[in-house]
């Protein structure tokens, strides 16, 4: 011990030695500190995008007594870490730059504090789960000792695949939906990666079909109940919730249905801000005192729920999976999967692993199917077809990696291993295809839309008559272009006109003069009724209190703000449709 104090003088500023018999350090005669600090270590703590330097130092004092402390890289210049028995004979400022010099020379050690998801450290990932880590890292990194450990599962790869092929076929098409939908959150930063959306499943169904038991069966990659939370809880409480969550996936349980037509609403608008928050944005821009920190979450998320969604809009932002094709008899089976085995924490583990010891083949595969054209399951030029297929390609994208884990890991003969892939690829494209064709003819409902078919039609007439154009499709068209590249009228006499929002064409109206193109073919329009269908596709603009009309700044009169441009694209289909 007293040669490595000795070796520490070289740090010291001149004239400054250390005394190895009184455990001090002193100028010539005077003692300028009754202690000698040593630097033990300096550890870099790392947790997601931000890193905290912290140092040990040990203070040792007369008789061979000593003291360590830990003090953060942002604490060290105010010079307030020295214990209560520290005394100085001059200023602190030179015992300070002795520290400092030691830290300068010492071997930065990493400590990794790994979250729940997947963690990069140094250039690999690994994935970790309530106490289990799925990939053990290399021999010169930490991890936190507080942190999870490094675990070994009890059952392999293929006994468990047994017992998931049990539950793949209880039915036809929601269970292999169910478990593609966890292992795409099991992915989820990878799929993020490569452009992909984080993946809402709506399971929907009468009560008592046990939606719940099923959906904690497949979330219960991370424990029993760690991850679920109701939907009656409180939007900023799932907010909060999914934010925390990262990208393991969530159950968001149960929309029960409901006599009162204020829940039933409140239940929807809960979904459909989730659904924004998770499928459009991804991230958010947090306060954190008065720094401000991004946040990216790629949660996948299972609703259930006792009613079907209204909202086109939120409709297609999700993957619809109907809940009647299981029996309650069947689901059962489900409970005793759940309470005999831990068999989608093992599949977690195994699959998580395999995926991080395999990174770049995994993102080259996802890469090829999200551009991968033959995955479309219908071309139509509608945003409904746009959104179902984004998650249909990344359901595949899904399938394709479970295929190769089974090949690869499990090592499943090919026989087994194509009833494997067969039940995924058909359940995928039946699950889709319903959906669309579903969502696709209520938008061309004819009665449901007869409405907005007739006021587009009399809106091109319209622009039509003021330039005095010949009448026609196609000068309707083109001036209604020329129109929008031109500007809009003004709100006066005409009260029509269009207006811009980013690249979207608002077509800015007077309700009356609304109402009096309605009637000029349907006598019995309202403005009701066309606000209803209006609100039905999400065509028109709302204030803050919900109303379909808008108060312009300047004016008292209140006009209806439409999308244009979707509105255009409905019309176009329902008659191409018809």
């Amino acid at each position: 011990m007293e040669t490595e104090l000795r070796n520490l003088s070289y740090f010291l500023p001149d004239g400054y030695t250390i005394d190895v018999n009184s455990y001090s350090i002193r100028k010539g005669d005077k003692e300028m500190a009754n202690f000698v600090p040593v630097v033990a270590s300096v550890d870099v703590k790392i947790k997601g995008r931000s890193r905290h330097t912290s140092y040990a130092i040990v203070f040792y004092f007369k008789d061979q007594k000593s003291m360590m402390i830990s003090v953060e890289d942002k604490d060290f210049e105010k010079q307030s870490f020295y214990p209560t028995p520290a005394c100085f004979g001059g200023q602190k400022k030179p015992i300070t730059n002795f520290i400092r010099k030691q830290i300068l020379e010492a071997e930065v050690r990493e400590l990794y504090q790994v979250s729940n998801g997947w963690n990069t450290i140094a250039s690999n990932y690994i994935y970790c789960m309530g106490t289990t880590i799925c990939r053990t890292s290399e021999a010169s990194l930490y991890i936190e000792p507080d942190t999870p450990a490094i675990c070994l599962s009890s059952n392999n790869a293929y006994t468990n695949s047994q017992h998931l092929w049990q539950f793949l076929t209880l039915s036809e098409n929601v269970p292999p939906i169910l478990l593609l939908g966890t292992a795409a959150g099991l992915l989820g930063t990878l799929l993020h990666q490569t452009g992909f959306s984080p993946l809402i499943i709506f399971l929907y169904g009468k009560s008592s079909l046990f939606k719940t038991s099923l959906a904690k069966l497949l979330a219960a990659v991370h424990g029993p109940g760690a991850n679920m939370i109701a939907l009656s809880s409180s939007p900023t409480s799932i907010r909060d919730f999914v934010i925390n969550h990262k990208d393991i996936p969530v159950i968001i349980d149960d929309m029960n249905k409901s006599d009162r037509k204020s829940i039933m609403l409140r239940n929807e608008e809960t979904v459909s801000n989730l659904c924004q928050m998770i499928v459009d944005s991804g991230k958010l821009v947090l306060h954190q005192g008065r720094a401000l920190e991004e946040i990216e979450f790629c949660n996948s998320a299972i609703i259930t729920a006792e009613y079907t969604l209204k909202n086109t809009s939120t409709r297609n932002r999700v993957i619809e999976l109907p809940m009647e094709k299981i029996s309650p008899q069947s689901l059962h089976t489900c409970q005793e999967l759940e309470y005999s085995e831990k068999v989608m924490e093992t599949f977690a583990y195994h699959f998580t692993t395999f995926v991080a010891n395999n990174q770049q083949e995994v993102l080259k595969r996802l890469q090829a199917e999200h551009a991968n054209p033959q995955n479309d399951i219908c071309r139509v030029n509608s945003n409904s077809s746009y959104r179902i297929n984004t998650n249909l390609c990344q359901l595949f994208a899904v399938a394709h990696i479970i295929e190769l884990y089974l090949k690869q890991e499990v090592q499943l003969p090919l026989r087994y291993l194509k009833n494997w892939t067969d039940i995924f690829y058909q359940c995928i494209r039946n699950t889709c295809s319903n959906q669309l064709h579903e969502i696709a003819d209520t938008e061309r409902d004819l009665e449901n839309t007869k409405y907005l078919i007739a006021f587009y039609d009399q809106v091109t007439t319209y622009f039509a008559r003021l330039s005095d154009l010949p009448e026609g499709e196609d000068d309707y068209k083109e001036d209604l272009k020329r129109a929008k590249e031109e500007g809009y009228w003004e709100y006066g006499e005409a009260a029509i006109g269009f207006l811009q929002e980013g690249t979207e064409d608002v077509l800015c109206i007077d309700p009356n003069i609304a109402l009096q193109l309605l009637t000029s073919i349907y006598p019995e329009a309202t403005k009701k009724a066309f606000s209803k269908q209006l609100s039905g596709y999400n065509l028109v603009k709302k204030d803050t209190e919900g109303k379909a009309t808008i108060c312009l700044s300047c004016e008292s009169k209140r006009y209806y703000h439409i999308y244009f441009n979707d509105l255009e694209r409905i019309v176009e289909e329902v008659k191409s449709k018809a």
